[in-house]
């Protein structure tokens, strides 16, 4: 018998069990559990909205809430993501817990109608910026290009 699996290179790396069938059979079970259980697992989980991204990158630490994950953060053209490693055994309950985490986050907008607030706000962003930390959110001004 043989195991095969792909390692960090990219390459097949393969177990070869020599023995009684029987014997092998049993092993390659007992193997196959235990790296399922043990063996680290790569994945990634998108992230919907720019705000709800940097919100969780600044005000979530998810060491404290998940032990032995690493969490990356990933920001290209295309995506926002989270690239999660984590054990095998773990990673079921650490993808529940992460994605019940980014539902949580919120995005409200309101709308600005009184006269003179864009231009005020645009000129005096670091007013909005300086209760970020304390009210743990994340403020943005849109103007009218949706930038």
């Amino acid at each position: 018998h043989s195991l095969k699996t792909k390692d960090t290179s990219g390459q097949f790396a393969c177990i070869i069990l020599v023995g009684y069938r029987i014997i092998a059979e049993d092993v390659t079970v007992r193997i196959e559990k235990y790296m399922d259980e043990n063996c680290m697992k790569d994945f990634f989980i998108e992230v919907p909205l720019l705000g709800v991204f940097e919100y969780t990158q600044r005000f979530v630490n998810f060491s404290d809430i998940l032990q032995d994950v690493n969490v990356d953060f990933v920001k290209n053209e295309q995506s926002l993501s989270l690239h999660i490693r984590v054990s095998m055994k773990n990673a079921t309950q650490t993808k529940t817990v992460i994605t019940d985490i980014l539902e949580q986050v919120k995005m409200l907008t309101k709308h600005l109608h009184n006269p003179g607030a864009v231009q005020f706000f645009a000129k005096n962003q670091d007013l909005l910026k300086k209760l970020e930390n304390p009210y743990k959110c994340v403020i943005y001004i849109e103007n009218q290009e949706g930038q």
